[in-house]
């Protein structure tokens, strides 16, 4: 089975946040398809997103992930899992995130944090 991708994700740590908004959704021009009060996501390709997360109020630390999370949207959450398993990638459990999606999370060889949900 090869990874069956349906959308990719960047995810950028900032520490301005409102001048990260205003940068990529005014200057950049690029739309905002979601928002809450700690993150928001542009749309930057027909299947490809920019999200911008606050993090100042984030839970996790931003040099644990050098400020950059790479989020897969796949087609099969449990048969990803099991691939990634089956790589060596030592997969963390599946569990619920706050936006009610589930995902799990694998590290790259620079402890870069990969999302798959």
């Amino acid at each position: 089975m090869d990874l069956q991708i349906k959308s990719f994700h960047a995810i950028l740590y900032c520490g301005d946040w409102k001048a990260c908004i205003s940068f990529y959704r005014d200057t950049l021009g690029f739309p905002v398809v979601f928002s809450n009060d700690m993150f928001v996501e542009c749309r930057i390709g027909s299947d490809a997103f920019l999200g911008l997360l606050d993090a100042t109020r984030c839970r996790r630390k931003v040099m644990d992930t050098n400020g950059v999370v790479f989020s897969f949207r796949v087609a099969n959450l449990t048969e990803t899992f099991t691939l990634m398993e089956r790589k060596g990638c030592r997969p963390s459990p599946i569990r619920a995130h706050s936006w009610g999606s589930m995902l799990f999370e694998v590290q790259d060889p620079e402890q870069r944090r990969l999302e798959f949900w």
